[in-house]
């Protein structure tokens, strides 16, 4: 295993009345030196490890467990079922492979995929894309797939609200669309969002544009919400940490969070955690506590407490530019990868108060 140089470069997380510290340990696990850059990183509900390579390659759960080249622009990958990977490309469109099932999907330009109970939804294009399939129904016995025109032109973002509704982010607006009805629910116009997240516990949704700024909308109501302005840089990445307690970007360098208040919408003024010197290019929330994993485009990997703004609890120095990142469901580990094709591994273990 490589040494990979953890520092401990800050404060650790406080308890719930302010008073002592809670520690965090960061321990590597696996690593591995896959055929090429590492696009994208999944877990399965019951966490299994899936990395997407640029040559199309998917490494499931071990090093030594690598599929042969899926397709040939790759984007993202995805768990559609526990035995089974979708794999998103701008070529191809989308294709799974697993459990005696091999098939590809024609979505043109296809970027984000992600599963949502038994639905595996997508974007490419203007369209969003969803095929429906009950437990224990064999592969290829599913429903034809949807296809749905989000009317927004270039989609950019995905995210999921419920078990049948998501949000997508596009170039001329974002819509929230009812893939079980095949319908556009609701259509807002913002021009250039290229991101967007829904919070885990309100109907909140925050969507980033090439502007700097955030628009943080109700859903069911475009009239209700607000606007989150400051940053010089396009807003890409947007997360929910802490079962929704933050709101959490990146823009170039800089890593923002805006804690959550008793209205239910972010604070009006943010913390700012500024522990970069090259751009944020990889960002993970933990969705079940208030750890935030940053990358950057020097190699620079840093874990941070919502709790703690100021410096990062520890950093690593990897061996390229850090192009994905990803909890697993239960926030124990986290997976990240480099340009140069290294995967990496971690645990995330939660001391005792000090």
């Amino acid at each position: 295993m490589a040494d990979h140089g953890i520092d401990a470069a800050g404060a650790d997380a406080v308890d719930g009345d302010g008073a002592r510290p809670i520690i965090t340990e960061l321990r590597p696990g696996v690593t591995a030196e896959l055929s090429d850059a590492v696009w994208s990183i999944a877990w399965s509900p019951s966490g299994r490890l899936a990395a997407l390579c640029a040559d199309g390659r998917v490494m499931v759960d071990q090093p030594d467990r690598v599929t042969r080249p899926m397709c040939g622009a790759p984007v993202a990958v995805a768990w559609a079922d526990d035995g089974r990977v979708v794999v998103s490309d701008r070529q191809l469109g989308l294709v799974m492979a697993g459990g005696g099932d091999h098939r590809c999907h024609e979505l043109p330009r296809a970027r984000h995929v992600t599963a949502m109970g038994e639905r595996v939804v997508a974007i490419g294009g203007t369209s969003v894309w969803s095929l429906h399939r009950e437990v224990g129904r064999p592969p290829g016995l599913e429903d034809p797939p949807v296809l749905i025109d989000a009317r927004c032109a270039e989609l950019h973002g995905l995210a999921a609200l419920t078990s049948s509704l998501v949000v997508v982010a596009g170039t001329k607006g974002v819509a929230v669309v009812d893939i079980a009805l095949g319908v556009v629910d609701t259509r807002v116009e913002i021009d250039g969002a290229i991101s967007v997240a829904s919070s885990p516990t309100t109907d909140v949704v925050a969507i980033g544009d090439l502007g700097g700024s955030i628009h943080v909308l109700k859903v069911g109501d475009a009239e209700v919400g607000r606007e989150l302005t400051g940053y010089v840089d396009h807003v890409r990445r947007l997360g929910w940490g802490d079962g929704g307690g933050w709101l959490v970007a990146t823009a170039d360098d800089e890593l923002t969070c805006w804690p959550v208040v008793e209205t239910g919408w972010p604070a009006e003024e943010p913390v700012c955690c500024v522990g970069h010197d090259d751009p944020i290019t990889a960002l993970a929330v933990g969705a079940r506590h208030d750890l935030v994993v940053t990358g950057d485009a020097g190699g620079r990997l840093a874990l941070w407490s919502l709790r703690v703004g100021d410096v990062p609890l520890h950093t690593v120095d990897l061996d390229g530019e850090i192009t994905a990142a990803g909890w697993s469901g239960d926030g124990s580990r986290f997976a990240v990868g480099t340009v140069t094709g290294t995967l990496a591994v971690f645990d995330a273990v939660r001391g005792q108060l000090a």
